[in-house]
């Protein structure tokens, strides 16, 4: 939990500074300590946030990270302004054929 506050704090920062790159690191971080420590996760959403990973920055993709409670959220992914018509129908299709359904 004060790792996730100190993320927030850290966010405020790095939205100042531009730094698209870091939050996004921080968002996946996120995940991973929701999934690791609080056992929260889900496997289509850690799924999906793999995609997102192999997507990676030099894809568009900045990062993401679980919004909710958990055991089926929904996913925040941030990603490279302008590029939406190209990544939102990449990740679907990338998703779906990783979890075997639409």
């Amino acid at each position: 939990m004060i790792r996730e506050t100190q993320r927030t704090l850290r966010y405020v920062e790095l939205i100042r500074e531009g730094d698209w790159d870091e939050i996004g690191r921080l968002f996946f971080e996120s995940y991973d300590d929701s999934r690791d420590y609080f056992e929260n996760g889900h496997p289509d959403i850690s799924a999906c946030i793999d995609v997102l990973r192999s997507i990676g920055r030099e894809g568009g993709v900045y990062g993401a990270r679980m919004l909710g409670g958990g055991w089926g959220g929904s996913i925040l992914c941030l990603i490279e302004k302008g590029r939406e018509d190209e990544l939102v129908p990449l990740i679907q299709k990338k998703c779906d054929e990783k979890l075997g359904r639409a």
